[in-house]
């Protein structure tokens, strides 16, 4: 297949599964080893993409952002338990720090993208997750206020995510609802935790790379804007999903793509 056309299907990938409860990695590892991706450990092309989904919930969330940098106060109604704008802002630090930790296994991690049976293994662990996130949804009653204690506990939770085959969509929510806060605090600070992680893989890619060396520049420009249009409707499907049908649909999806890979690959 053709390195730019194979490149944005990997891009579409990645952004749909970035807030698809489906890890994004593990599908971008398993379908760019089938078609022989010569960039698939390219941390460029990687760092590309991120920025595509990062600006894609940048401009999702952008009037929430704006109360955040205006310090503002976010609006209050019956489905959210969001606090101020300033307070937003200092819990998503506080959910961020987890991460720093792990700097030092990144290569660790890095070298079971092409261990396909290991990644299918932990699709099955993010189905479970994901089952968890749908018989939870159906006993939350009503919101409460998410304080810095809730803050570091999700973003503990988001540091599982950095293994092959996990959603961080997965375990950020899950970890949110059984907390016992409502779906819509768990989307949206679920988002807004995407773009200080977002930011950081992007970055840490492009240093690692030494920026843009051995990719063409217009191959990068088409991965973005498709990341940026697929992550759109990623987060749109992800709103949809968890106030309509539930989570169990991409638990099924997940059990599927992992015994497909065990039986065909």
């Amino acid at each position: 297949m053709d390195t730019l056309i194979t490149a944005i299907f990997l891009s579409i990938l990645q952004g749909f599964f970035e807030f698809i409860p489906i890890s994004s990695s593990g599908q971008v590892a398993l379908i760019g080893n089938l078609l022989s991706f010569e960039y698939l450990n390219n941390l460029t092309f990687y760092a590309i993409i991120h920025f595509g989904s990062l600006a894609a919930v940048i401009w999702w969330t952008r009037k929430t952002l704006y109360k955040i940098v205006s310090f503002k106060s976010m609006p209050k109604n019956q489905t959210t338990s969001l606090p101020l704008g300033v307070k937003l802002f200092i819990l998503i630090i506080i959910a961020t720090i987890p991460l720093v930790f792990l700097l030092p296994i990144r290569g660790i991690v890095e070298s079971a993208l092409s261990n396909t049976d290991f990644i299918a293994s932990m699709l099955i662990v993010n189905g479970l997750i994901l089952f968890l996130i749908h018989c939870k949804c159906k006993k939350i009653k009503k919101s409460k206020q998410f304080g810095k204690t809730n803050a570091l506990i999700t973003g503990v939770s988001q540091c599982f995510a950095i293994i092959p085959g996990i959603s961080r969509m997965s375990t950020t929510t899950v970890s949110t609802l059984l907390m016992g806060f409502d779906k819509q605090t768990a989307i949206q600070f679920s988002l807004l935790l995407s773009i200080p992680t977002l930011f950081g893989a992007g970055v840490l890619s492009i240093i690692d790379s030494f920026l843009f060396h051995e990719i063409e520049i217009s191959l990068l420009i088409s991965v973005f804007f498709t990341s940026f249009f697929s992550s759109l409707v990623s987060i749109w499907l992800l709103e949809k999903s968890l106030n309509k049908i539930g989570m169990n649909i991409f638990a099924i999806i997940s059990f599927v793509i992992a015994i497909s890979v065990f039986v065909f690959v």
